[in-house]
């Protein structure tokens, strides 16, 4: 089931499939956000602050609506 890397739940990892949003797509890929890659959400901000996700090794703050441009399953 696809969704965007802002709605999945805390300690759930997944697998990037697509970016919708071309501009930011090639800022998300220099930090090594790339189809296929396994992303794992470790904490989230309460109202609506950024997710710290974990990218292989290295962890990162992202904004939710940032979050809300990767799609995930």
């Amino acid at each position: 089931m696809e969704r965007t890397l802002g709605q999945l739940p805390l300690k759930r990892s997944a697998v990037i499939v697509r970016i919708s949003d071309t501009e930011m797509s090639a800022k998300f890929f220099e930090f090594g956000l790339l189809p296929g890659a396994v992303v794992l959400v470790l904490t989230r901000a309460p109202l609506n602050g950024p997710l710290c996700i974990l990218l292989g090794e290295v962890r990162m703050m992202m904004r939710k609506k940032e979050a809300e441009l990767i799609f995930v399953e």
